[in-house]
């Protein structure tokens, strides 16, 4: 009896030992894996873009002839930044944006629970489409304003381009960007921080130049008739130095009626209402400066240059 109760603690504990060991790995390195960002999209629609120019091809080139270290992970990429600090290369989360299998949607069930997995089918469906579509508008509409050198969404023999990546317990695995889902895009800093250093130096032309840049690139993407579904400044967008781009390229969307006045007046309110909350408590001046900004004519912001 003993020896029974004995080989089960044994068992009991190697269990727990491996699942607490699984739990520190996934801690560490947030899911990454090159399975999950290799395996190709297999979703309706045309989602191939046209292959990089030779600029971009060139630029590309330069940007991978180093490493890119684990930075993070979001809903749908993760990220890696370049040891110089200046680029971040994004590799689709793959395994995220697979149709629902067939045998799924064939599987015999119940009415209830066949209504239930069309249900989930169909979000999963709607939610993979739209970042798929947002993607392919960042490519196509907003590259500069996205500070994007380049970005496809599926694979392509059109170029090759090696990379290593690092992941976050400092594995290293060399892929060719050409096969993958990927985004690079110039690095820059998040909104608020920049804002609390140019206060905290007393920079207050700086922060209007940046408040200028940020009020023109949203008017600028409305423009061209493109929405954004999550619009929270302080973490979708950026600066380098002053001026302004779009971190995420995940939740775009065309709306035509977002480029006529009254739609972006609304849309610029809600983009801005919580950084402009935030600023009133760190700097009444700026607070005031945005809100005239946000009160001007936006036409005369249209023609504000973005990074190039």
């Amino acid at each position: 009896m003993k020896t029974k109760l004995s080989t089960l603690r044994i068992a009991l504990s190697l269990f727990c030992a491996t699942i607490g060991v699984r739990a520190l790995y996934y801690g560490l390195t947030e899911g990454f894996s090159v399975q999950r960002i290799q395996e190709e999209i297999l979703f309706p629609g045309d989602f191939y873009l046209p292959s990089p120019l030779r600029p971009q091809i060139a630029q590309l080139q330069r940007c991978t002839k180093q490493r890119f270290l684990y930075l993070g992970k979001g809903s749908q990429a993760y990220a890696f930044v370049s040891e110089d600090g200046k680029f971040v290369l994004k590799l689709f989360k793959c395994h995220h944006m697979r149709g629902a299998p067939s045998w799924l949607q064939a599987l015999p069930l119940p009415d209830s629970l066949a209504q239930y997995r069309d249900s989930l089918v169909t979000r999963r469906d709607h939610r993979v489409s739209l970042a798929l579509n947002s993607y392919k508008i960042a490519a196509t509409a907003l590259l500069r304003e996205c500070a994007l050198i380049y970005a496809q969404i599926l694979p392509s023999n059109q170029f090759s381009l090696p990379v290593t990546i690092q992941d976050g317990i400092g594995r290293e695995y060399s892929i060719d960007l050409a096969t993958y889902g990927f985004a690079m895009q110039l690095r820059s800093d998040l909104v608020q921080p920049s804002f609390r250093k140019w206060i905290a130096k007393g920079d207050m032309e700086s922060a209007k130049k940046a408040i200028d840049s940020l009020v023109g690139i949203v008017s600028r993407r409305s423009k061209k008739e493109v929405q954004d579904s999550d619009p929270d400044l302080h973490k979708n967008a950026g600066l380098i130095g002053t001026k302004a781009i779009f971190i995420d390229i995940g939740s775009f969307h065309k709306n035509p009626k977002i480029s006529s006045h009254d739609e972006m007046r609304f849309d610029m309110q809600k983009v801005f209402s919580k950084f402009s909350r935030w600023l009133s408590e760190e700097s009444v001046e700026l607070h005031v400066y945005l809100q005239e900004q946000l009160e001007t004519p936006w036409e005369s912001k249209w023609s504000a240059a973005p990074i190039s």
